[in-house]
């Protein structure tokens, strides 16, 4: 269905895309699908798109209220902004939903990760604690890390890691 409505708008509408969001039921593609190159894939998991689309986007969960601790997965905002440049990712949709006491310098970081892959992630932490926190700034920085340690070891064989455990997330 996909390729039939991308055939048909490159006919009619030359240089347009069509979108497709992976989820639920279509998030794992049939092994021998080769999607138009007019097709924009925005993927959760992107691992299986791979090689299937020319263009692939990513679909994040990067959530903070909500969760009865600070989300803070500084090991998979690292590891996933250089995974997503391997896998020649275009575009990135993030659904963050913010509590910004925790969350605004993940939401620094990751902003500073998509145009500059070198961004010094620790700097960058110390810089936003010093511009919110003047000189109070060491033991915030101090706590940032330290939420940031404990969610290191949530590691997962995937080629990107998840950025939400939605174990971890208050339930109502």
């Amino acid at each position: 269905f996909v390729t039939a409505v991308a055939n048909n708008v490159k006919k009619v509408y030359p240089g347009y895309q069509v979108g497709v969001l992976s989820y639920g039921d279509v998030s794992v593609p049939p092994d021998d699908l080769v999607l138009p190159d007019n097709v924009v894939v925005l993927s959760a998991d992107p691992d299986d798109w791979v090689g299937k689309t020319t263009h692939l986007s990513i679909y994040e969960y990067l959530y903070g209220l909500g969760f009865w601790h600070p989300n803070f997965p500084l090991a998979a905002i690292k590891k996933n902004a250089k995974t997503h440049r391997k896998l020649g990712v275009s575009g990135l949709y993030a659904e963050v939903h913010p509590l910004w006491a925790f969350d605004g310098p993940k939401v620094y970081i990751r902003s500073k990760l998509l145009w500059d892959l070198d961004f010094d992630v620790e700097a960058g932490i110390d810089r936003w604690c010093r511009a919110g926190f003047g000189n109070a700034w060491p033991p915030m920085a101090a706590f940032y890390r330290h939420w940031g340690s404990l969610l290191d070891g949530d590691k997962h064989r995937a080629v990107v890691l998840p950025m939400c455990d939605f174990e971890r997330f208050r339930h109502s």
